[in-house]
């Protein structure tokens, strides 16, 4: 139900929210309000696209996070990737999909 899918989604943001800055890809001088949008898209969007993998879906995804001002974020495609694809693997895994995803880099 989309209450409850929702509620995931705040729950995985938070989860997010606590380790985004101990990442290996997280950059100084970017905050919550830039990382926030990438792993929200990466939520969002693997429900529309995460049967092809983040591979397949990578050219769509980057079209549409251009084309759509960032979602209020600072970072460019190539800076909010590894977020965007970091929110998908762990969709991945909560799913028993994990030979989908590489691990962020």
């Amino acid at each position: 139900d989309h209450v409850a899918e929702a509620r995931d989604r705040r729950e995985n943001l938070g989860h997010f929210e606590q380790i985004y800055q101990s990442m290996p890809y997280y950059r100084a001088g970017y905050t919550w309000h830039d990382y926030g949008p990438a792993y929200r898209y990466g939520l969002e969007t693997y429900e529309k696209h995460g049967e092809e993998g983040f591979a397949e879906a990578e050219s769509i995804l980057q079209g549409a996070w251009e084309a759509n001002a960032h979602f209020g974020s600072r970072m460019a495609w190539l800076e909010a990737r590894p977020a965007v694809e970091h929110a998908w693997r762990s969709l991945d895994e909560a799913l028993g999909k994990a030979e989908h995803m590489p691990r962020p880099r």
